[in-house]
């Protein structure tokens, strides 16, 4: 996929931390983002290229999905996916 908005990783401690990671995206790469975080749970996987930040923001949202659903096996399937 070549139309991945770039978002530059500033590294791990700045997502994990962030009350909301989205502070300081544009509006491109939050929408790239919904489509991202959609397809991944279609079960459609996209090429986010070297853009590190969706990944990482997508892990933090299954590990809150977790904490609504309590289904492991759920979250360790998505784990392995991610």
């Amino acid at each position: 996929m070549n139309n991945v908005p770039e978002w530059r990783y500033t590294g791990y401690f700045d997502y994990k931390y962030k009350e909301n990671p989205f502070e300081e995206a544009n509006n491109s790469q939050r929408e790239f983002y919904k489509l991202f975080k959609q397809s991944f749970h279609d079960g459609q996987l996209l090429d986010i290229e070297d853009n590190l930040p969706y990944a990482f923001i997508l892990l933090f949202d299954l590990i809150n999905e977790y904490k609504e659903h309590r289904d492991y096996n759920l979250l360790y399937t998505q784990m392995d996916k991610l």
